[in-house]
């Protein structure tokens, strides 16, 4: 199977990540790239929630 990243394929990159067993199985499976996983870490970071007193309040960045 081919292993291919779903992001760089939407973007018309080359997508292709590696192959895994059945490596005579000609369909498609999905992974993520290096890249497009640290891009996905650091939007989740920014959305992070911080609990306190018993509630949700999103963590709050000074603004540059």
């Amino acid at each position: 199977m081919r292993i291919i990243c779903a992001w760089c394929l939407q973007e018309g990159k080359i997508a292709l990540l590696g192959e895994k067993v059945p490596l005579d199985d000609p369909r498609e499976t999905h992974g993520i790239c290096k890249a497009h996983r640290l891009a996905l870490q650091a939007e989740w970071r920014k959305s992070l929630l911080v609990l306190t007193d018993g509630t949700c309040n999103p963590v709050r960045r000074p603004s540059s």
